[in-house]
């Protein structure tokens, strides 16, 4: 409705997975403070999926630059498809905190199984049979017109959040691992 009405004047921006210091959910921020207090680390046994993040600042700063511009139409604002696999995100959150974190991969149907729910209990991560809808997005456009999805480092303030494995769900899966 709005865009029939303001035509070339609305800009639809349809992001994706947003991440950064102030998310309520505390996806990425769940994941830092797991891994960050070391030790045996329950992790879906694919983390090739990839995965397309971006953080909230940098989505902010580009809507405002883009709205000063004038620019409209359909826009997908979230990284670019395939720009790291959740993997490469856990060894990278490995690294910035300098945990010892070992990962212990558990099948996904096995993670099924044991009722792990998808995004929630184990944020970003999807079963293969959903992921490609929530990954794999065109954001071409997005990249055309200026947005940068790769300039945050990752990081979040400490708090809890609704996202996490359970801990009596982890220590059962870590004990079939």
């Amino acid at each position: 409705m709005l865009g029939a009405a303001l035509r070339d004047r609305f800009l639809t921006a349809r992001a994706g997975l947003i991440v950064g210091p102030f998310d309520p959910l505390y996806r990425l921020g769940w994941w830092l403070d797991r891994i960050a207090a070391g030790g045996r680390v329950v992790v879906p046994g694919n983390t090739a999926q990839p995965i397309a993040l971006v953080d909230a600042r940098d989505l902010a700063g580009w809507l405002v630059e883009v709205a000063e511009r004038g620019l409209s139409g359909p826009v997908n604002t979230t990284g670019p498809a395939g720009m790291t696999t959740l993997g490469g995100l856990l060894d990278t959150c490995r690294a910035v905190t300098g945990s010892d974190a070992e990962w212990v991969r558990v099948p996904d149907a096995h993670l099924l199984a044991a009722g792990v729910e998808e995004w929630v209990h184990l944020p970003l991560w999807l079963a293969p049979e959903t992921a490609p809808t929530a990954w794999e997005v065109d954001t071409t456009r997005a990249r055309e017109l200026g947005l940068d999805a790769g300039r945050r480092p990752a990081g979040a303030p400490g708090r809890p959040g609704a996202a996490r494995l359970p801990p009596e769900l982890e220590a059962a899966l870590l004990a079939d691992g």
